[in-house]
């Protein structure tokens, strides 16, 4: 008998012929299964190595050994009369079929279900990479972040001091054409995350560095400052100040100069200059500024009082009045103020500012946002809106500026593509990923791109407001209802934590704790009513999905065009009193389709 034959008759091939496809299968699932647990190239690898080392021991142990009904055998010692193999073979033969089906099936999976995802990833990686180099290019090594300066205060309570310096500078080298800074939020959105130098600046795109260290003892001020250039960790500059708190100005200004004269910027006119202030009204802003950020409606009387004195001291200190505009709009939001005397205080602190400063695109956007939000009137909305997209240089910010307003004025598919923008340009900053996950949900209905931005903010700042109940709402809408309550449960507010509870409840066919959570909702009727009509909905019931409706107010907090287009309604659009609605809020609010707002077109943020 030939060599081949003796192969074929003791099952080497067909042995060596599953191991091969049986290896390849393994190999597949590895690359596909392991990186959706964090793990790189190492574990898919490692399979690779074992699999090829064991595929010549495999085939000898098939050759000396056979497979009979007492165990295995050495093939020497079994009778060729007894032999089993025929029988071995026809098993192997299905055996192999069953693996080539199982590998054919997996083969079709992955390239026409994980395929299209996973090119659509590439992709969009190539498109950042391409974004990033072409920053680099555009700019060279003429690129920075201020990272949030560390407070050195023995009892650890000059944070917003610290904070404070770090932003001005900030602000002030931003104002230096051709040098690009890296944003407030993309910086500070960092300050919890155990990163070194280059990682933070290959996050940020940016070729160096600021950072430093603050403490005032008294009235003398200790600030330390370092540049460093990120691609060698070589710090190009350093430099302790030892002054008065008055001084500050000065410090700002000999920072902001030299790093200009180490990067070697070549400026179109003088280094820009921070603007004086009183020293006693500036500590004041600062602490009130700081106090603003942690957005604690327990503490809004504290940023009042403090700003309030800021202005008084200094009366024509612009950001005091800009942020005073700020809190007592909040206090209204809040509802810690009476809101048409919150509102009062806010319209007369912006009027201020706007007096002080007429040019600034911030005081415009404020304006704007109160005359859409409190006045309802889009059309003057859509005039300080505009002011304030023509005063702005920085695409990004046009595209922050004008979200809001084409929000409100239902233009969609423009909202949604600067979104995208955003994401693109600040990868980095929660609070951009979380506004394009809401605008995919409520305004393009396309809840798996929302789940995903969600998690993505959620995952750099696992804290961010809200966060679990919108991802547990786009989930609900996606169809997954399990995945939508366990979301749900994780979210600190009440809405929409208990509505996206209910409708998962109803779903699931849990139905009487359903209803338990509705009637808690029922007890709070105020809080809810304008997730009634969506819970009827579900349930079946049209006519008290319609009588919920019928039943909100008209305006922002009740019925208005904002929420008639939200598309978990969508199934109510071909019942002849959805007209009915569509009228009522004809009659009482203005349809906002004929107001204009020019901005820039998406071919241009490429």
């Amino acid at each position: 008998m030939s060599f081949f034959n003796e192969l074929k008759r003791r099952n080497v091939i067909r042995v060596g012929f599953a191991y091969v496809v049986a290896s390849w299968l393994i190999i597949q699932v590895a690359e596909t299964i392991f990186p959706l647990f964090g793990f790189d190239d190492s574990p898919a690898r490692i399979a690779v190595i074992v699999l090829a080392v064991g595929f010549i021991p495999v085939l000898i142990i098939t050759w000396a050994f056979e497979l009979t009904p007492d165990g295995l055998k050495l093939e020497s010692e079994v009778d060729r009369s007894h032999s089993i193999t025929p029988q071995t073979g026809k098993k192997l033969d299905k055996i192999i079929m069953v693996v080539l089906a199982v590998a054919l099936g997996f083969f079709a999976f992955d390239k026409f279900v994980l395929g299209p995802q996973r090119d659509a990833e590439l992709v969009a990686e190539t498109v950042q990479q391409v974004q990033s180099d072409a920053l680099v290019e555009a700019y060279g090594d003429h690129s920075i972040a201020v990272l949030p300066f560390a407070d050195m205060s023995q009892t650890s309570d000059q944070q917003y001091l610290s904070d404070g310096l770090a932003e001005e500078l900030l602000n002030l080298l931003a104002q230096v054409q051709g040098l690009r800074v890296a944003s407030r939020s993309s910086t500070f959105n960092l300050r919890d995350e155990n990163l070194s130098v280059s990682e933070i600046a290959k996050r940020l795109n940016v070729a160096h560095i600021l950072e430093g260290s603050v403490r005032l003892v008294g009235d003398q001020l200790r600030v330390t400052v370092q540049l460093i250039e990120a691609g060698s960790d070589t710090h190009l500059w350093s430099q302790n100040y030892d002054r008065k708190f008055e001084n500050i100005f000065k410090i700002q200004d000999d920072v902001a100069a030299k790093v200009v004269e180490e990067l070697k910027v070549n400026l179109m006119g003088a280094v820009p200059v921070a603007e004086e202030i009183d020293p006693e009204a500036y500590q004041l802003y600062l602490q009130g500024y700081f106090l603003l950020w942690r957005a604690d409606p327990d503490e809004s009387h504290k940023v009042v009082e403090l700003l309030e004195q800021a202005v008084e001291i200094e009366p024509d200190y612009f950001k005091a009045w800009y942020y005073l505009g700020d809190i007592y709009q909040r206090q209204a939001i809040y509802r810690v103020v009476p809101k048409e005397e919150a509102l009062e205080n806010s319209r007369r602190a912006n009027q201020r500012a706007a007096e002080l400063r007429p040019d600034s695109a911030d005081i415009q956007i404020r304006l704007g946002w109160m005359s859409m939000r409190w006045d309802k009137d889009l059309e003057q909305a859509a005039v300080h809106i505009q002011r304030a997209v023509d005063l702005t240089e920085d695409p990004i910010q046009k595209v922050s500026v004008a979200s809001q307003l084409l929000k409100r004025l239902g233009r969609t598919e423009l909202l949604i593509k600067m979104g995208e923008y955003r994401v693109r340009k600040e990868p980095t900053v929660a609070q951009v990923h979380w506004h394009l996950a809401r605008d995919y949900l409520f305004q393009g209905a396309q809840y798996k791109e929302s789940i995903k931005s969600m998690r993505t903010a959620l995952t750099l700042s696992p804290g961010i407001l809200n966060g679990n109940g919108l991802l547990a709402y786009a989930l609900l809408l996606d169809g997954q209802y399990e995945a939508a309550l366990e979301t749900a449960a994780l979210e600190e507010f009440p809405q929409p934590r208990m509505p996206v509870t209910v409708m998962a409840l109803d779903e699931l066919g849990r139905h009487e704790e359903a209803q338990r959570v509705f009637e808690e909702m029922v007890a709070e009727e105020s809080k809810y009513r304008g997730w009634y009509a969506e819970i009827y909905l579900r349930r079946g019931d049209i006519d008290m999905a319609f009588e919920a409706l019928d039943n909100l107010p008209i305006g922002d907090d009740g019925l208005s065009w904002h929420n008639l287009e939200d598309p978990a309604l969508s199934p109510l659009h071909s019942d002849p009193r959805w007209q009915d609605l569509v009228k009522k809020v004809s009659q009482e609010s203005v349809k906002p389709s004929h107001i204009k707002l020019e901005v820039p077109t998406p071919a241009k943020w490429q």
